[in-house]
């Protein structure tokens, strides 16, 4: 079993490493000569889902192919065999690009990989989705940090677990588990990851 924030152990069997990817429901190239171009670079293999769609407080939800829906775009390529092949992931127009290996991602190799990318992914868009859920019932957080660890066990991710520190003024911490537990179930990226057997979630109030 090993999480992104550096829980090792044995590489696992590799029997079903090069299955197809699976992010809720949607099967996704696994294999081609030329870079891989998706919504989520580099992904894990999360076991497919039914998401609900929903919205957040002051965003708009718009329907696939809506031409004001959002769109963003990371990119992977990846060299050679899976144990002794290399990778370089981009996000977005280059905001961070990195190196990424089979050792980066079952070993302690150097680089990053997919499963940090996706705790980064979490814990941004659950920071953002609490703070806007506080601020919109007139408890504007003075700041929301949030760690997210991914645990991906053989070929498949299994859990992932939040932590989140909040400094909100004028609440007590019985309303803030609400909030948190609430932006857990909603945030967009919760959704998407619902295929994970697993999502947890610490919630602190600071004083």
């Amino acid at each position: 079993m090993i999480r992104a924030v550096g829980l090792l152990s044995d590489a696992p069997s590799l029997g079903n490493v090069l299955d197809p990817l699976r992010v809720s429901g949607f099967v996704l190239v696994r294999c081609a000569t030329q870079p891989i171009r998706m919504s989520v670079a580099a992904c894990g293999y999360i076991r497919g889902g039914d998401p609900g769609r929903g919205s957040l407080p002051g965003v708009d939800s718009r329907s696939k192919g809506d031409p004001m829906a959002v769109e963003r775009s990371s990119s992977a390529r990846w060299q050679g065999n899976l144990k002794d092949g290399n990778g370089q992931v981009t996000v977005g127009r280059g905001a961070y690009t990195g190196s990424y290996t089979f050792a980066s991602r079952w070993e302690s190799g150097d680089g990053t990989n997919p499963e940090e990318l996706i705790a980064a992914a979490h814990a941004a868009c659950y920071s953002m989705a609490l703070s806007n859920g506080l601020a919109g019932d007139g408890h504007t957080p003075d700041s929301i940090s949030t760690e997210a660890t991914v645990t991906l066990d053989g070929a498949q991710i299994t859990k992932i677990h939040l932590v989140c520190h909040g400094q909100v003024p004028g609440i007590d911490d019985e309303t803030f588990e609400k909030y948190a537990q609430d932006a857990k179930s909603n945030c967009p990226v919760s959704k998407l990851l619902t295929g994970a057997d697993e999502i947890t979630l610490d919630a602190t109030l600071e004083r």
